[in-house]
């Protein structure tokens, strides 16, 4: 299929499911200036080009993919992720490997398809993860330790995949804090390194903000010093005798047993809520610091991919259009396809 090849600029989301399970797209782009022809694959939301430019091979890390037809399904859904396809990328240059590629070569008995994190220095493969081994959390954690072997920046919204991903599974803890306001309550609370996410509501009709955080990141009495510091801990509701213990010692009475329910506020997020950030799909761990540096009016793109950056300019850019709401949304993935439907009628 002979096909140009979209400006990124341009190519916003570029066509999140465009590719159906189990098939891969193979572009010839026609590069303007020599009329020279590459062959692309096209995985998931990734190009992988057949050749590494010299110029980016001296920057960048090469993600060098061995593919197969049809495309694996896992490999497809891996490169969906709007947050892995922009680090792929922009943080490395994605290339597909020669049949006679001498790193592979004495991998042909794996079946499947191949991915290699080639350093930028040494040439020296720093990872490399088959079929059976292929999740968005390795994926992340490859690029991150290629990114460091390198000696190369880890930008804020990969470590944030990474991290999200990596704690899937394993034990976080509650908190909850009580406050005058829980909107500045969530905004404060979200800027705390180790909170993963945040939501605010009432214990009886006191307003408050339940937090979960990584208590190998900070502990729960550094939690609460912190919010103390923030003026956001008027009380805090404990959910174990630890946690009452260490709570009473700070606190004295101000610490109390969580007795009633939480009721979620049917407005999360507020300082996100009403910007054009709503329409962004993000980590839970994005949405608390993006939330958290507009309700301080600061800068949130820190936090951000370029796709996420690009698709607020698109929504800025077209204020009229009725983008949904994805605050809070279950699935990044699903979010994304969701906008993707009316971003393609704004490019």
């Amino acid at each position: 299929m002979m096909k140009t090849r979209p400006n990124r600029s341009t190519c916003i989301l570029c066509c999140l499911y465009c590719l159906p399970f189990g098939v891969y797209e193979v572009a010839q782009a026609r590069d303007a200036a020599t009329g020279s022809q590459a062959n692309e694959v096209k995985v998931g939301l990734v190009r992988w080009g057949q050749e590494l430019p010299a110029a980016d091979g001296a920057r960048r890390p090469e993600l060098r993919l061995r593919v197969t037809q049809p495309v694996d399904r896992v490999l497809a859904e891996v490169f969906r992720h709007p947050l892995l396809a922009d680090a792929a990328e922009t943080l490395f240059v994605p290339t597909v490997a020669d049949l006679n590629d001498p790193d592979l070569v004495n991998h042909e008995h794996i079946k499947g398809p191949l991915l290699c994190f080639i350093s930028p220095v040494t040439g020296e493969m720093k990872a490399m993860l088959t079929v059976t081994s292929l999740t968005e959390e390795s994926v992340a954690h490859a690029m991150v330790v290629t990114l460091e072997a390198a000696g190369l920046p880890v930008p804020v919204y990969l470590s944030f995949v990474y991290e999200g991903k990596r704690m899937k599974g394993k034990k976080l803890e509650r908190a909850t804090f009580g406050m005058h306001c829980f909107w500045e309550g969530e905004a404060a609370l979200g800027t705390i390194p180790g909170v993963v996410s945040t939501k605010p509501g009432f214990v009886d009709k006191a307003e408050v903000v339940d937090v979960m955080f990584d208590p190998n990141q900070v502990d729960f009495a550094k939690l609460v010093s912190r919010a103390m510091e923030k003026k956001v801990a008027d009380r805090v509701y404990t959910h174990s005798k630890n946690q009452q213990e260490i709570a009473g010692k700070i606190l004295e009475d101000r610490a109390q047993q969580m007795a009633g329910p939480f009721r979620p506020d049917k407005q999360p997020k507020y300082y996100l809520s009403k910007s054009a950030y709503a329409h962004v799909p993000m980590t839970n761990a994005q949405a608390a610091r993006v939330n958290a540096s507009l309700g301080q009016d600061r800068d949130p793109t820190i936090y951000l991919s370029p796709r996420q950056i690009e698709l607020f300019k698109l929504v800025k850019s077209n204020p009229d259009k009725p983008w949904p709401n994805v605050v809070g949304a279950n699935s990044l993935a699903q979010a994304w396809r969701k906008i993707d439907k009316m971003s393609s009628t704004s490019k």
